[in-house]
């Protein structure tokens, strides 16, 4: 039963992340076209993780330990990548938009996305492994974090382009945000 529910789980998460990573489109000039060709790059790339993770099963390595300031400088550059990512993303895809927020704007509120996520995810992964309490409070949290974005910007600009792009944003910067802080808790914690 565990394994049926395993494996439900992962087919759920892998669907929802496709459909999470074809938004990217969104914030294309032709959505439509670009929509399906994001979720066909994502579903590529984890196929060829899947493909290079069982061929690596089947073979025999030395561990070699890897120094501790390597994750914990990895998890930092992550971390201020992650900070940075809205200004590169607004950039890129709307100018307008980064000429009206201003980054002097958008690094407090980039800071508080990403504590609100981070919140989010911690207490859904660790506090969350004895009760099923913290887990409902932090996806709530997440929830609202992503909400937010997009409530503060329709003011400004409340066309369908830009609130994906902000929500995608939003996601994939608290996702890299995630990832360094759990490169650099964990190698502190050893």
């Amino acid at each position: 039963m565990k394994l049926i529910l395993s494996i439900t789980g992962k087919t759920i998460a892998l669907i929802a992340l496709t459909i999470a990573f074809s938004c990217i489109g969104i914030g294309s000039d032709q959505p439509e076209v670009m929509m399906p060709i994001c979720g066909a790059m994502f579903l590529i790339i984890v196929a060829a993780m899947f493909f290079y993770q069982s061929l690596n099963k089947r073979r025999s390595f030395t561990q070699v330990k890897t120094p501790t300031f390597v994750p914990i400088t990895a998890g930092a550059l992550l971390m201020i990548f992650a900070i940075c990512f809205p200004a590169i993303s607004f950039a890129n895809f709307r100018p307008n938009l980064a000429d009206t927020i201003g980054t002097a704007v958008m690094l407090p509120f980039t800071l508080m996305l990403l504590a609100l996520g981070m919140a989010g995810v911690y207490a859904i992964n660790i506090l969350g492994k004895k009760n099923i309490i913290p887990q409902i409070l932090g996806y709530i949290v997440i929830i609202i974090t992503l909400a937010i974005p997009a409530l503060v910007i329709a003011p400004i600009d409340a066309s369908f382009g830009t609130l994906g792009v902000i929500y995608f944003t939003t996601m994939i910067e608290v996702i890299i945000a995630w990832a360094g802080f759990h490169l650099i808790y964990s190698n502190i914690k050893k």
